[in-house]
C-alpha cells in the first residue's frame, strides 16, 4: 500500500499517529507493505540546519519505536521518512521496518537544494534489504532522476524500488515519467 498525506510540519507526534492509523488501515486491508511519504514523521521544509537538527528524530526515538511496535503487532511492514539526527549528523532517511524486529536504514544519496536536502548530510550507500517478502531496494524522492541509482539497485537483486517521497509542485514529471522509465529499464 502506497499512504500519501501531508504531514504537519515539526508536529512529530501528531505525524506518528496518522502513520500508526495508517498502518493498522493496511494491515486489516491486507497490505504486507505499507511506503509512507519522504519526511512523514517530521515534515521536510526546514529554514535552517539548527532547526532541522532540533527536530530531527533518532532511529531509536519514541515515535520509531511505537511504529516498530505497530509493525509486530500488525505484522505488517512500512517505509518510513523522516529527518535523522546521528550525534551531530543529519540525514534524510527512510526506515524500512518490520515484524520480528526488522529494521533497516536508507539515507537519501543524491540531495536537491531545497528543503531539509540543503542541510543533510550525504548517505553512502543504496544498499538492498533482504525480507521475508521480498528484496527491496529504497531511493528517496530526488534519487529518482538518476538511472544509476535505480540500475544499481537492480543489479543488487532488488525485487522492488521503494520511492517514498515529497515532490514539489514543478515535479509533474517524476511520477509520470522517471517512475515508470526507471521500472521500464530495470524490468
Amino acid at each position: 500500500a502506497a499512504v500519501q498525506f501531508a504531514p504537519e510540519f515539526a508536529q512529530v507526534q501528531q505525524n506518528t499517529e496518522r502513520v500508526l492509523e495508517y498502518l493498522r488501515q493496511g494491515a486489516e486491508k491486507g497490505a504486507d507493505l505499507v511506503v509512507f511519504p519522504e519526511c512523514c514523521l517530521t515534515g521536510y521544509g526546514y529554514p535552517d540546519r539548527q532547526t532541522a537538527l532540533l527536530h530531527a528524530l533518532s532511529v531509536d526515538s519514541e515515535p520509531m519505536q511505537r511504529i516498530r511496535e505497530e509493525c509486530e503487532r500488525s505484522s505488517v511492514y512500512a517505509a518510513i521518512g523522516l529527518a535523522e539526527r546521528d550525534g551531530d549528523a543529519l540525514y534524510n532517511s527512510a526506515c524500512l521496518l518490520g515484524p520480528h524486529g526488522m529494521f533497516h536504514v536508507y539515507r537519501k544519496v543524491h540531495l536537491p537544494w531545497i528543503g531539509l536536502d540543503r542541510f543533510a548530510d550525504r548517505g553512502s550507500e543504496l544498499p538492498v534489504f533482504e525480507t521475508p517478502i521480498g528484496r527491496f531496494g529504497i531511493l528517496i524522492c530526488y534519487d529518482l532522476r538518476f538511472p544509476e541509482a535505480a540500475l544499481s539497485l537492480a543489479l543488487r537483486g532488488a525485487d522492488l524500488i521503494l520511492v517514498p517521497t515529497n515532490w514539489p509542485e514543478g515535479a509533474e514529471s517524476s511520477p509520470h515519467f522517471l517512475a515508470p522509465a526507471r521500472a521500464n529499464e530495470n524490468r
